[in-house]
């Protein structure tokens, strides 16, 4: 099979991704696949994975976790449209993941040519940005303020749980921050 392949895709990465298309082709019967992430993109590290973004017929999703010429592959398989579902509650919740790796990601199956579509789709609602509802926002400062009592009030008889609960206000503090910029 003649895969498309990132520029600069080293082994055993070629090997890898030919073995999983073939794979999820088989097993999956998709009508589209997408492969993205730090690999496919050029900057992977020891502990990189392949990443699949799979589109098929069928009404279920699922995920799956497989190794492919020693490699570790993720393949999250979605419908149309359970996967446009998802593009709208990410934007909704400010976590474009799917978006980021459907626009992304590199197209190695397409016999329908619906997937570039499905990319620019994705591409737009990232340049658009998130548009989260005032109330969750309020509701977050809250949460985080509340947190923020909570382990001060637990910080002389447990500084250890403290601090996990100040580390989770941080990442907290961080998301609505994203959030509140991208408004």
């Amino acid at each position: 099979m003649n895969i498309p392949k990132p520029s600069r895709l080293d082994e055993p990465y070629v090997k890898a991704l030919e073995e999983a298309v073939d794979f999820i082709r088989h097993a999956l019967r998709p009508t589209g696949i997408i492969v993205c992430g730090s690999v496919i993109s050029g900057t992977p590290d020891p502990t990189s994975d392949l990443d699949f973004a799979v589109i098929h017929t069928n009404p279920w999703r699922q995920r799956l976790q497989r190794r492919f010429n020693g490699v570790s592959a993720e393949i999250f398989v979605n419908s149309r449209g359970r996967l446009s579902r998802a593009f709208a509650d990410e934007v909704a919740s400010a976590r474009p993941i799917m978006l980021h790796m459907i626009a992304t990601g590199r197209i190695v199956f397409d016999p329908a040519s619906t997937m570039g579509e499905l990319q620019e789709m994705a591409q737009g609602m990232l340049d658009v940005g998130p548009s989260p509802a005032a109330e969750p926002l309020i509701l977050a400062r809250s949460m985080i303020a509340t947190a923020f009592e909570d382990a001060e009030g637990i910080r002389r008889r447990d500084p250890e749980r403290a601090m996990a609960i100040l580390i989770l206000i941080m990442l907290d503090a961080a998301r609505l921050r994203f959030r509140l910029d991208n408004n």
